[in-house]
């Protein structure tokens, strides 16, 4: 469901567009392939991982650039199987798709840097990202 509210100016109509998408994805999928305390990794696919993948935002941004995640290693693979550092790379990998800033990055990837209203009591789901992001793109915090 794509939310039109006003977009703050250090956020890009862009940058806007490909957060909604991303979140989207997220929230189509079951809540156990969302994990804001992992980067990413491959499981067996069942019913709760029908794509086969757990990721936080950065991870599931990296995956929307045409990376992909090994089984159960938690490292990112590009095409030609270059082995991508678990977090610090794929960080880049999704900030570079975003078009994030390294402080909007922070803002975003990291639940400290999230206001509280925006996390749940033991863990962020879909529904508080969707909300996260959303506050994100109209106030640019």
């Amino acid at each position: 469901m794509a939310t039109h509210t006003t977009r703050h100016p250090s956020v890009s109509a862009l940058t806007a567009m490909r957060l909604r998408k991303v979140v989207a994805g997220i929230r189509q999928r079951p809540s156990a392939s969302f994990d804001m305390s992992t980067f990413g990794y491959r499981v067996l696919k069942d019913d709760q991982h029908p794509c086969g993948i757990v990721a936080c935002l950065a991870g599931w941004g990296a995956v929307a650039t045409g990376f992909r995640l090994s089984l159960n290693r938690g490292y990112l693979l590009g095409g030609d199987l270059e082995r991508v550092s678990k977090y610090g790379e794929a960080s880049v990998i999704a900030a570079k798709y975003f078009q994030l800033s390294r402080r909007q990055c922070e803002l975003l990837y990291f639940l400290s840097e999230w206001p509280r209203r925006f996390r749940g009591a033991h863990r962020a789901t879909p529904l508080h990202l969707h909300r996260r992001v959303e506050h994100f793109i109209r106030t640019g915090r």
